[in-house]
């Protein structure tokens, strides 16, 4: 299944922080919570009501040293009704937005940026190794502007700045169909000032690798040990092909034959894909 937002909140909690209002997070494999604050005052601590622990990246400072953000994940989490989300800072004016996703089963890559002024901020090309990934990006600044983000296909949020309570932060999220590079840039009208921003990528437990190849691969003729529940791919869609051809396939003691067609003659085929149920599964792919 694909990933999916199941919850969201976006809170100014106030100049010294505070406590969201609850939300129903069951069923989520994974919380993101985006937090940016006024550089001036202390970084904020993160806490929740289901106690779980957060994994937090780095927090770029803007050029001037205005507005901090930082992006704290946690997969696998404790989940349920009533979930709140605390901030504790002194004098720091935070935003928070809240995601609760499921259907995620890893942390891919992040990256981090900073800028004094403009009106634009790109935070960076990211490539997923597999198709399906889920990206999450945030911006915070000091003035009150519009905030858009590209490419399309993001859906953004904006909690719209509050002079002495809170910064201006907006989040977005997207789920790419097909593994391609993604250079998720900020925009700003009119330009926003000492800004800082994150994008964030995560797995589907259910992808497929990205089209070429890669990880979870199984080349034709193949006999190889599976992990469970992962996704596999299997030839020929790295073999060339000039017409219909079958693959025979034995997993989980079934064989069974699936169709695989070629686009055009010599062209590599969309593929097969499969997965175990079975933790000592061992897996025969052979093109007939």
């Amino acid at each position: 299944m694909a990933i999916t937002l199941l919850a969201s909140l976006s809170v100014a909690p106030g100049t010294n922080g505070g406590t969201s209002a609850a939300i129903d997070t069951t069923g989520a494999t994974l919380l993101v919570v985006i937090v940016g604050w006024y550089g001036g005052g202390t970084m904020p601590v993160l806490s929740d009501s289901k106690t779980n622990t957060y994994t937090g990246t780095s927090d770029p400072a803007s050029g001037g040293n205005l507005s901090s953000q930082r992006v704290y994940y946690k997969v696998s989490p404790v989940v349920g009704t009533g979930h709140t989300f605390t901030l504790v800072s002194s004098s720091s004016s935070p935003v928070m937005h809240v995601y609760a996703f499921s259907n995620v089963a890893s942390y891919e890559t992040h990256l981090g940026v900073g800028q004094l002024s403009g009106a634009s901020l790109p935070t960076g090309s990211i490539t997923p190794t597999k198709s399906g990934a889920l990206f999450v990006s945030g911006i915070c600044g000091i003035n009150a502007v519009t905030d858009t983000i590209t490419p399309a296909g993001f859906t953004v949020t904006t909690k719209g700045v509050v002079p002495s309570v809170n910064m201006q932060g907006s989040a977005a999220w997207y789920v790419q169909t097909t593994a391609a590079a993604v250079n998720a840039t900020w925009n700003f009208s009119p330009s926003q000032g000492n800004a800082s921003a994150h994008t964030i990528v995560f797995l589907s437990s259910d992808t497929p690798p990205a089209s070429g190849g890669g990880r979870g691969t199984i080349g034709a003729g193949v006999v190889t040990s599976l992990v469970q529940n992962q996704i596999y791919a299997l030839a020929p869609q790295i073999c060339h092909i000039t017409s219909t051809s079958s693959v025979e396939i034995s997993a989980d003691g079934v064989t069974f034959t699936a169709l695989v067609n070629a686009e055009t003659t010599g062209a590599r085929s969309s593929g097969v894909f499969i997965r175990t149920l079975n933790p000592t599964c061992q897996l025969i792919a052979k093109v007939k």
